[in-house]
């Protein structure tokens, strides 16, 4: 009998997640003796590879939104700096269109790694994988 699904009021979902996460923890682990040494190596499962590889994926894309955020902050501040008439100016209409093609902007110039920003935000958070 599983000692945690005895408890009263416990969530069904999240037993279901510790159960999955008791499961993968008691098969992922495993160590080897090498035959040069005494040194023992994890060897990791196919799925947990799969898994490592995704959270990666997923690290990278976020620290590339990051960059794209603080590029975007960036240039909306340069562009406050531009001086605008009135017989020129679009309006509420031109602003919003000027924001989302700044946004787009922020994400080409992010992906395109000349800042090297959300490079060095992987590299610093790739070892807490």
């Amino acid at each position: 009998m599983n000692p945690i699904a005895s408890i009263s009021g416990m969530d069904t979902q999240f037993s279901q997640i510790l159960n999955y996460q008791t499961k993968k923890n008691k098969a992922a682990p495993q160590t080897t003796v090498q035959e040069q040494g005494m040194t023992s190596q994890k060897i990791q499962s196919p799925e947990s590879e799969r898994d490592l590889k995704l959270q990666k994926e997923r690290l990278q894309e976020a620290s590339y939104d990051l960059e794209a955020i603080f590029v975007n902050m960036l240039l909306s501040e340069m562009r406050k700096s531009t001086w605008k008439t009135e017989m020129f100016h679009g309006g509420y209409a031109e602003d919003m269109w000027n924001d989302m093609l700044y946004d787009e902007y922020a994400k080409n110039m992010a992906k395109s790694n000349k800042f090297g920003i959300a490079d060095m935000i992987y590299n610093q958070m790739e070892k807490y994988l």
